[in-house]
């Protein structure tokens, strides 16, 4: 806000040059108004708070970008010095992009307390119990339809479980008889680059 408070000071500054640099009148009044919008919207984006800030943010943008363009006005027309116009078209180049700026990091530390409220209840869905339980349960009854699979036809290789439970990924099946074979459910046999499946209580 430092930066911002010392580049409005310059346009202030500059602004005051150009008004006494101007020697039409009716451009005269409009640079006299043009300082006094500046002041007001600049005050306003200092003490704005919220969702006003915001609003202040552009109001102050606003009255930059009339600057700009009066200054492009007096120029075209010649109606003052080359120097102080320049001079203010930089400095309120700089007000703008450091309103901006500012304005970036208002918005963001605003949005910041909004993500973080979200999370939580992000997680709590993953983390719910019951969902867990139910997914257990969806898990549960693949392995226990392999298993029953496997023990209506021992000896089963690992295509025909696949070709049986098409409706399952290869990687659903496979991760199923491995876990019934970690838990000793089902026994493997590999004979001839072929994988074999037995319940444990047949030899």
């Amino acid at each position: 806000m430092e930066d911002i408070a010392k580049t409005f000071h310059r346009t202030s500054v500059s602004l005051a040059r150009l008004l006494f640099g101007v020697k039409d009148p009716y451009f005269m009044r409009k640079v006299f108004e043009k300082s006094e919008n500046l002041a007001k919207s600049y005050i306003n984006f200092e003490k704005g708070m919220g969702e006003s800030c915001v609003i202040n943010r552009d109001s102050l943008i606003s009255v930059i970008n009339e600057i700009a363009d009066l200054c492009d006005y007096v120029e075209h027309l010649k109606l003052s010095p080359i120097s102080p116009l320049l001079v203010l078209r930089k400095n309120v180049l700089l007000l703008k992009l450091q309103v901006l700026k500012q304005g970036k990091k208002n918005s963001d530390t605003m949005m910041a307390p909004e993500k973080k409220k979200a999370e939580p209840r992000k997680s709590a869905i993953v983390s719910d119990p019951a969902l867990i339980r139910e997914k257990d349960k969806k898990i549960e009854g693949n392995r226990q339809k392999i298993l029953d699979f496997v023990r209506r036809f021992p000896n089963t290789r690992t295509k025909e479980v696949i070709d049986e439970f098409n409706v399952l990924s290869v990687r659903t099946v496979k991760r199923s008889l491995k876990g019934l074979v970690d838990d000793g459910l089902l026994q493997k046999r590999i004979e001839a680059n072929a994988v074999f499946y037995f319940p444990s209580n047949i030899n």
